[in-house]
């Protein structure tokens, strides 16, 4: 049985730069994750994963970035995005 796409969009007051978004990308290698999407002028980050939503707040929250949730969708098997090497964790 294929594990559900979860999309989870986290508030991440103290993310402003590209080191800071490689910190993040370095920290969750290590989860089930199909992609990052990093709004840092926003300071938003876009998570599609299979993994718990609160799985992925506990890798985040020891960087001291104030990461919180937003909110959380499932995604349907179409809706899952494609992506590009660019934007691949793995």
């Amino acid at each position: 049985m294929k594990q559900q796409t979860i999309k989870t969009l986290f508030k991440v007051p103290k993310m402003d730069c590209p080191s800071e978004e490689q910190m993040i990308r370095m920290t969750l290698e290590a989860l089930p994750i199909q992609s990052l999407n990093f709004d840092l002028q926003n300071r938003l980050l876009t998570v599609q994963h299979t993994t718990e939503p609160n799985i992925v707040l506990e890798k985040l929250m020891p960087l001291g970035y104030g990461a919180e949730i937003q909110s959380n969708s499932f995604l349907d098997t179409d809706d899952v995005e494609l992506i590009s090497d660019k934007e691949k964790i793995h």
